[in-house]
Parts: C-alpha cells; sequence; structure tokens
C-alpha cells in the first residue's frame, strides 16, 4: 500500500487519538511503512547484519552510538534515537542513500520522517526539481544531495530549514539564482555549492550567515 505524506499526516492525527500504549504502535507502523516504500522505490535492502534486525529498522549500528550515519560501508543507512516517550518510542533522526547509483525522484514518503537531522543522498543519479515539501523536514542539520541531476530552480523553502548546519548542493544541473531566502539559515557552517548550477550573483543578505565558514 503506498502512503503519501498527506495520507500519513492524517493517519498520524488518528495514532493520536488512541491509548498511549496503542497510540506506539500505530505511530510506529506509520513511520515503518514509509521507510519500507522508500527503500522499495529505490530498489534498496536493509543489511540485516548492520541493522534492521530481525525486521526492526532501530536495531543493531542503527541505535549506537559509535557508529555515525556516514561510516563507510554503512548504506543504505539509517540512525535512529529511541529516547523518546521513556525510551520507549524511536524516531529516525538519520538516513544515507549515499553513492547507490539510485535514480528517479525523491519519494514522497520521505516527508513522513520529520524527525530526520540528518540526511545523505549524494552520489546518485536523482534527478528533475527539489520538491517543496522539503521544507517541511524542520529538524534538520545536515543536508547532502550533491553529486545529482537534480534541476530547475532551487527551492525557496530551503529557507524553512532554519536548524541547518552543512549543506551540498554541489555537481547538480539547477537554473536559478540562489534563493535570498537562505540567508535565514544563520546557523550555517557550510555550503557547498561548486558546479550547483546556480546563477547569478551571491545575494547581499548572506551578510546574515555570520556562522559560514565555508563556502
Amino acid at each position: 500500500m503506498i502512503i503519501n505524506h498527506k495520507k500519513n499526516e492524517k493517519i498520524v492525527k488518528l495514532c493520536h487519538s488512541l491509548h498511549s500504549s496503542r497510540f506506539l504502535s500505530c505511530f510506529s507502523s506509520v513511520i515503518v511503512a514509509a521507510l519500507n516504500i522508500i527503500f522499495e522505490k529505490w530498489g534498496s535492502f536493509a543489511n540485516q547484519n548492520q541493522w534492521n534486525i530481525s525486521g526492526e529498522p532501530c536495531s543493531g549500528a542503527a541505535i549506537a552510538y559509535s557508529i555515525a550515519l556516514d561510516t563507510d560501508g554503512y548504506s543504505p543507512f539509517i540512525k535512529c534515537d529511541c529516547s523518546y516517550n521513556k525510551n520507549t518510542l524511536c524516531h529516525i533522526i538519520g538516513m544515507s542513500f549515499h553513492a547507490l547509483e539510485v535514480d528517479g525522484v525523491i519519494p514522497d514518503e520521505l516527508w513522513s520522517l520529520n524527525s530526520l537531522i540528518e540526511l545523505d543522498f549524494s552520489v546518485n543519479r536523482l534527478s528533475r526539481q527539489l520538491p517543496k515539501e522539503l521544507g517541511m523536514l524542520f529538524e534538520s542539520q545536515s543536508l547532502n544531495i550533491e553529486r545529482n541531476n537534480f534541476s530547475g530552480p532551487l527551492p525557496s523553502v530551503l529557507g524553512k530549514l532554519t536548524k541547518l548546519k552543512d549543506l551540498a548542493i554541489g555537481t547538480n544541473n539547477f537554473s536559478s539564482p540562489l534563493p535570498s531566502e537562505l540567508s535565514k539559515l544563520t546557523k550555517l557552517k557550510t555550503l557547498y555549492m561548486d558546479s550547483a548550477g546556480v546563477s547569478g550573483e551571491i545575494p547581499s543578505s548572506f551578510a546574515n550567515l555570520k556562522n559560514l565558514e565555508l563556502l
């Protein structure tokens, strides 16, 4: 069953109306369903020797503090934070599909995973415009989409991701100036945009990016 993000929102609201014990099961089912659909659409599989042990996504390396999302040999990969609701509820906070030759578009189901802090889709063949729904991932601190085939304008909704510290958009086919809304990303420390395809001058409002160390 395909679950889009709008339908997921309705399901999550329904989950919240349930008794606490049933809410946990309901909410977890929504997240796992969305994750499974993303993997199915991109033709990827979890390495069950690393995580997703016995069909539980938030297990093994996914909850090990010593293994970072960008650890060599761990892709596809997710990271989870299971400290919610007195350690009874896990949220997916990191996702990597680095260098897996994934093509096509970003699945709508991704927007259901709105606890994501770190996202790495770099070195693939993802294409078309970046969806405006990307602005729904409010918790994002690191977004890496470099070395893909994204095109069209760089969406202004990126300016809604005000917790971003690292943004990598280089080596793509964007065809617009940098949106001035990016100046709202005042926590941004690194911005990689070499060969991104963006045109025009850097907006004067980028002077607001006081924490930017690498451009």
